[in-house]
């Protein structure tokens, strides 16, 4: 699947990944499609390619504020879905999946393998990291984020590190329900 978007080119910075547009990212062997972290106009050159069925090649993204949610709208093959996040309280990055289309919340750290050497306090220092758990011998690390980073955005800085280490983005699991 590719993502091709007409952006403006403040949203080309990989620091301004969610705040500009969405992007095509992937967490848990799954393509989704971030949503912006500000309001934004509707951008409809939105196309996904290759490996999608004709009624997914295209969708629109338009995110919007009321007096108080985020609401994010994803319009694909003539139909629209609706995502809300309170603006008071803990920031909620949310993420479109195109094939079971539904949204995704991507939770506010990221987990990064630690082979070849890679400094784990380099890691934390790229992010402003404001807290990290280290497996060593299991051989990766889970980054906590600052509020204000989206997690794509982490998860492209750490990868443009020296010796290039894999970020994975993380979903948010819903509430198991004891009886």
């Amino acid at each position: 699947m590719v993502l091709a978007a007409s952006l403006p080119a403040s949203a080309q910075d990989a620091s301004s990944i969610g705040a500009g547009g969405p992007r095509l990212v992937t967490a848990e062997a799954r393509r989704l499609v971030t949503m912006p972290a500000l309001p934004t106009p509707p951008v409809a050159s939105m196309a996904m390619l290759a490996d999608e069925p004709q009624e997914t090649a295209a969708l629109t993204v338009e995110t919007f504020d009321t007096a108080s949610h985020r609401v994010h709208v994803v319009s694909m093959a003539g139909k629209t879905w609706r995502a809300a996040a309170p603006l008071e309280g803990p920031r909620h990055w949310l993420a479109f999946d195109p094939a079971r289309r539904k949204f995704a919340e991507l939770l506010p750290s990221i987990r990064v393998e630690l082979g070849n050497g890679v400094d784990p306090k380099a890691v934390a220092k790229a992010v402003d990291a404001v807290g990290i758990e280290v497996f060593e011998t299991l051989g990766f690390a889970i980054v906590m984020l600052p509020t204000n980073l989206h997690p794509a955005a982490a998860e492209a800085r750490i990868e443009a590190l020296p010796g290039q280490p894999e970020a994975a983005l993380k979903l948010r699991r819903p509430r198991i329900q004891w009886r």
